[in-house]
């Protein structure tokens, strides 16, 4: 079972239409991956049961 104090890594690679993200563990594990819709209740699917205080996220975004 997955340490619930234990710091995440979230990156969010950003595209027009969609994002891709991938949350890892300390160790590398992952923890959660896959396109998510461009839309903020799909975005807070993607992180729910991941406490805010817990993640640190990366968000590579260029020009459209």
């Amino acid at each position: 079972m997955r340490n619930s104090m234990e710091m995440l890594y979230a990156g969010l690679d950003v595209h027009r239409d969609s994002l891709y993200g991938t949350v890892l563990d300390r160790q590398g594990g992952l923890v959660v991956q896959g396109s998510i819709p461009f839309n903020k209740e799909a975005v807070r699917c993607f992180f729910a049961g991941i406490p805010s205080s817990k993640v640190r996220v990366a968000i590579e975004a260029c020009g459209f």
